[in-house]
């Protein structure tokens, strides 16, 4: 099999914030996008942590999901007063730009994550890729491989 640098999939344009930001700014990230994570990096942009979405929901109130106000009220309260370094998962694994998308896919299985962050030769944040971003590459090549097979394909 052929070896993709992860530079051909990843996301270059990276939504992160760091250590001291508050629960609401991250509250507006997931809000106002379609991101399912959130590195964390330092005042020199290497990597501290990561927050997903799934772990950002499970702290909100549960009545949340009905619209209850009183549950809008604490979650605002709540979000206030918390930093996201009180949030985010700490053990964080990276690859570089330069990795092979096939180690990318494999970390994915291993380990059942959903994204890794992209890092420079010194560590800083330079992108994202997720298990999107493979299966989408995935599927075009699948699908590439097969018209010129002549084969048809969804």
């Amino acid at each position: 099999m052929e070896k993709i640098p992860v530079r051909h999939i990843m996301t270059s344009e990276v939504h992160f914030v760091g250590p001291n930001a508050l629960g609401t700014e991250i509250k507006e990230i997931f809000d106002g996008s379609n991101f399912h994570h959130i590195p964390v990096v330092d005042d020199r942009q290497i990597v501290v942590g990561i927050i997903s979405r799934l772990d950002y929901n499970m702290l909100l109130d549960h009545f949340t999901i009905f619209s209850v106000e009183r549950a809008e009220v604490s979650n605002r309260q709540f979000l206030s007063a918390i930093i996201a370094s009180e949030i985010m998962r700490k053990q964080v694994s990276v690859i570089t730009a330069e990795d092979d998308m096939n180690e990318v896919a494999r970390i994915f299985l291993e380990n059942l994550i959903h994204c890794l962050p992209v890092v420079d030769k010194s560590g800083k944040l330079v992108g994202i890729v997720t298990a999107h971003d493979v299966l989408k590459y995935y599927h075009e090549h699948a699908r590439q491989l097969a018209l010129k097979a002549g084969t048809k394909t969804q």
